[in-house]
């Protein structure tokens, strides 16, 4: 609620504090703990008692339908008053409501309008970094981290918690932008390598299927030219470091039909200089499993057959003569099934 906060700024260049928060400790209506909570939000000059006080509104307000807690802006002048006192509300916010992730949400919205610094601050004011990290990955669904700042500032401070991030990526759903931002911005890092090698193989050992693999590399259209270059460099590297695990080439693959389109024919070229083996080759997914189109199949089809002629004529040597004759055959029932859409498609308008 921004009311009281407006009014109880406009009280504070007018009164003296204790006159104001003495009218209202005297207040009896349901609306006393609203403007307690605008109190501690706005003043300036804090006391140890005030220290004492947010404390106090949070534990009393367990019960309560409606719920006020202190913006992480303004608890960052509590915490320069007297060190220590972040950390504690957010501890005490985390074991008093951690199922409501709406009241940590408003603890935490704040965060979006502070400088970087200030975002570095709060998080050194955790000896126990666990804790923020917790209340973090519970708001992580609310867009509490514009461009993913907070998150990379944590991962900065604290390595392991890419696992947290990872362990709790299924739960995300994909509705969480903050998760692809985290993972965009960990690209930009100089030890980029560190973090998508944990993440990719943890997702992997968690066995999530290849959505969730997006996340760490989005669209190939969506990151500038350096981004992609890393990322490109970084799948590289993972084939020729796992070109004999047929396993990990399928999910690798999988992840290059959904974001890497346009590298897919010399991912698919590296990987064959490398393994020769044709009943692994017949094996990679070489679209994607999944596919939509609006109006006609056709060009959808069209687009597939386009790719396997290139990649058959990008294909030469003795050591390829049954890779050519499987692309081959996968071109000539593209060209069938091409016809029996045509015919299909063709009775469907007509009759």
């Amino acid at each position: 609620i921004d009311y009281p906060d407006i009014l109880i700024r406009k009280l504070l260049e007018k009164f003296n504090n204790q006159d104001i928060l003495s009218v209202i400790e005297e207040n009896s209506n349901n609306k006393k703990t609203c403007f307690l909570n605008g109190y501690y939000n706005n003043i300036e000059k804090i006391t140890d008692k005030d220290i004492n006080n947010i404390f106090v509104l949070l534990n009393e307000q367990v019960n309560n339908k409606e719920i006020y807690v202190i913006d992480i802006r303004n608890l960052l002048k509590y915490e320069k008053v007297k060190k220590g006192t972040l950390e504690k509300y957010c501890t005490e916010l985390l074991n008093l409501y951690k199922p409501k992730t709406n009241i940590i949400y408003n603890c935490l919205y704040g965060i979006n309008f502070l400088e970087q610094n200030d975002i570095e601050y709060i998080i050194d004011s955790f000896e126990n970094i666990d804790t923020f990290e917790n209340l973090y990955i519970l708001c992580l669904n609310s867009l509490i981290d514009n461009n993913g700042r907070l998150g990379i500032a944590i991962l900065k401070k604290d390595n392991n918690f890419i696992y947290k991030l990872v362990t709790n990526i299924n739960n995300f759903k994909r509705s969480s932008s903050n998760l692809i931002d985290i993972f965009n911005e960990i690209w930009k890092l100089d030890n980029y390598n560190y973090y998508i090698d944990i993440a990719f193989n943890e997702i992997n050992k968690h066995y999530f299927n290849y959505f969730e693999i997006e996340d760490l590399f989005i669209s190939e259209n969506k990151v500038d030219e350096n981004i992609m270059l890393r990322k490109i460099k970084w799948i590289d590297k993972y084939i020729h470091e796992n070109y004999e695990d047929l396993e990990k080439m399928i999910y690798i693959f999988d992840v290059i039909n959904a974001a890497f389109i346009n590298k897919k024919k010399e991912f698919i070229l590296t990987y064959i200089k490398l393994n020769k083996n044709v009943k692994d080759f017949k094996k990679l997914p070489l679209f994607s499993r999944l596919s939509s189109w609006s109006g006609s199949e056709i060009p959808l089809i069209d687009k597939k057959i386009n790719f396997l002629e290139d990649l058959y004529n990008s294909i030469n040597g003795l050591d390829y003569i049954e890779h050519k004759d499987y692309i081959m055959s996968r071109i000539d029932a593209l060209k069938q099934y091409r016809i029996n859409i045509r015919i299909r498609e063709y009775l469907e308008e007509y009759l």
